[in-house]
């Protein structure tokens, strides 16, 4: 089996195939809805549709089909390509969750599967693709995901490079962060905490920090000021 360890799994879903072929596509997709209205959809015989993924608009990520089987999302692609919903409508460009979801994403699917990290627009090469790229054999369907969010793709995958290979970890901007907040830095944050790197400063978050300044003998409260960035040496 291959799920993504990040993912709320929701399947198995009526609507897949048998066992992938040699993967070599990560297929950009738009819901054209929500992440609620598309699990029932493909939990729905009739739709004769699926993703392996999807990922809502505050990047909680569902999985629907273990990635070792076809879902059926790409027509004569299905076998050799991994799909990934987005909620929203085409147009619409990815919120700051779901870009930092699809980056961690990218990344596990590079190592599971050997899917590149790399933009391609040729359906017969090996990379990132948006759906709409794919053509007729793909689904004839050229509006998904939208431009906006193909013009994302090359900095989603950058970040994916980063979270594979990060660099020196010194946030871009040292921020005295609280509850809420969201950003880079917030992510460098995580990444030292050792808590899911979201990119949003969650309860998750702030109980890690809490922690964190209780342990260096500080106010027991959540505040990322000058003296804790000296403290993690970031």
């Amino acid at each position: 089996m291959a799920i993504y360890p990040e993912a709320q799994w929701h399947g198995p879903v009526p609507n897949q195939g048998d066992f992938m072929g040699n993967v070599r596509l990560g297929v950009v997709h738009i819901m054209s809805g929500t992440q609620s209205g598309t699990d029932g959809w493909f939990h729905n015989p009739n739709a004769q549709v699926s993703a392996h993924f999807g990922i809502a608009k505050d990047g909680t990520v569902y999985q629907w089909v273990d990635t070792s089987r076809i879902a059926w999302a790409e027509a004569n692609y299905n076998g050799e390509a991994i799909s990934i919903e987005h909620e929203g409508q085409a147009g619409d460009q990815l919120t700051f969750g779901q870009a930092v979801a699809l980056a961690h994403l990218m990344v596990w699917v590079y190592e599971t599967h050997g899917v590149p990290l790399g933009r391609t627009s040729d359906p017969n090469g090996r990379g990132w693709i948006g759906h709409g790229e794919l053509g007729a054999a793909g689904g004839g369907h050229t509006g998904c995901p939208g431009q906006p969010i193909l013009d994302q793709i090359p900095a989603v995958l950058s970040t994916a490079w980063q979270i594979l290979f990060p660099p020196k970890p010194t946030p871009p901007v040292q921020r005295t962060l609280t509850r809420g907040m969201n950003g880079l830095d917030v992510c460098w944050l995580q990444k030292y905490l050792k808590v899911k790197v979201t990119g949003v400063f969650d309860d998750r978050t702030a109980r890690a920090v809490v922690k964190f300044r209780k342990a260096h003998k500080l106010p027991a409260n959540a505040v990322v000021g000058p003296r804790v960035w000296k403290l993690m040496g970031l």
